[in-house]
């Protein structure tokens, strides 16, 4: 009876068979209070790499995933300032000076705590927020605030950003095609996918975050991100 008043008023009820359930729940609930942030990771794998190369390599999948994120003034794309995060940052940035729309406060670029003088970006993209933290609390720290992490290529710290983001329930999703850690992780997971925002992933979906098209595969990574965010 009382299960059936509240939800006569509105009130959605979840029954629980089991304690155990309740840590499951509360996680899930965590991740739906989340601002919509969204962080992206990844590198081109090259040692050394000159910003000609990095941009060779990593240029055509993060201009087409920025395409998919420019209509998204209410996502928060943050980044620790790697190649793949910069150039997506950089990419939306432009497109949205350019239409009128740019808010700085919607690319939040991190920098960790480094015994050298301060990294200054190349353009001035978003907010730049220079920490004293070492990489691992300041990775997980921003995590901590990020419904998805879309990794781009990578190797072994993209790798562990990946392991740090699923640890917290972060949906990660994996641009396939560029390879590198995104593929490993894509690979490992390709006959079942994780769930995201709650939901099954479907598997066409996921198969399509492998495709040689970077169009093709920014959309498929774009509709994942959008289920991350509980927007679809």
């Amino acid at each position: 009876m009382l299960f059936r008043s509240l939800e006569n008023s509105g009130v959605t009820v979840c029954e629980i068979n089991d304690h155990d359930e309740i840590h499951d729940l509360l996680a899930e609930l965590v991740l739906r209070t989340r601002p919509p942030h969204l962080f992206v990771s990844g590198s081109s794998r090259i040692e050394n790499a000159t910003p000609e190369q990095d941009e060779e390599i990593l240029g055509p999948w993060c201009a087409a995933l920025a395409v998919t994120l420019v209509d998204e003034p209410t996502w928060t794309i943050a980044s620790l300032g790697g190649p793949a995060g910069w150039y997506t940052s950089r990419d939306v940035a432009r497109t949205r000076r350019k239409e009128g729309t740019y808010d700085p406060s919607k690319l939040m670029i991190h920098f960790r705590g480094k015994d050298e003088p301060p990294v200054v970006p190349p353009e001035r993209v978003g907010t730049s927020i220079y920490s004293d933290l070492p990489r691992k609390e300041l990775v997980t720290s921003v995590l901590d605030d990020c419904r998805a992490l879309v990794a781009i290529r990578g190797g072994t710290r993209t790798a562990e950003e990946i392991g740090w983001a699923a640890d917290r329930r972060v949906a990660v999703i994996p641009i396939a095609a560029a390879g590198g850690a995104a593929r490993d992780y894509w690979e490992a997971h390709r006959g079942n996918p994780p769930a995201i925002g709650s939901r099954a992933t479907e598997h066409a979906t996921w198969e399509r975050l492998n495709d040689a098209d970077p169009t093709i595969t920014a959309r498929a990574a774009k509709s994942l991100i959008k289920q991350a965010m509980y927007e679809s």
